[in-house]
């Protein structure tokens, strides 16, 4: 990917005029057995051709970084399992970490930078260590609290 011709001047809000709603669910610790849980949510509509996945998301705005222009790509990643992540999308994730870190100059080995970055949101499922403070940070993530702004870490990585 050549990025040779980007201005970061002409970049553009891609949320600007929208309105984004979030559903949050409390559960108590000591429901769980594990000390670790991992989750991720569907979009699961019902109309005329059932119940099929549309959507999916642990980690914010993996699609919309990795897949903004790739509509067939975006829709694949939508309606599949986490547990196919590293494999389907993590060759692809790599590529543009690789080549937006080198044309940026922010790390000594872009592509070690972008396999970590693939290896930190693959599988996207968000952890969380039960009876932990959670965080959302580029350096760990661990749940994520309400006041966290996931965006900038997202698009900090």
């Amino acid at each position: 990917m050549d990025l040779g011709d980007w201005d970061p001047a002409e970049a553009a809000n891609l949320f600007a005029g929208t309105n984004v709603s979030a559903i949050v669910l409390e559960v108590p610790d000591d429901v769980f057995e594990v000390s670790t849980i991992g989750f991720w949510g569907v979009t699961t509509p019902t109309d005329a051709g059932g119940r099929r996945q549309i959507n999916r998301c642990a980690h914010p705005l993996i699609n919309t970084i990795f897949h903004p222009d790739d509509s067939d790509l975006a829709s694949d990643y939508n309606t599949t399992q986490p547990g196919q992540d590293r494999e389907s999308y993590g060759p692809r994730v790599r590529e543009l970490v690789t080549a937006a870190v080198a044309a940026m100059g922010t790390a000594a080995d872009p592509a070690d930078y972008a396999r970590q970055v693939s290896e930190a949101i693959f599988p996207d499922v968000l952890r969380y260590e039960i009876g932990t403070r959670a965080n959302f940070g580029s350096a760990n993530r661990n749940g994520r609290a309400l006041q966290q702004c996931a965006p900038e870490v997202m698009f900090a990585l």
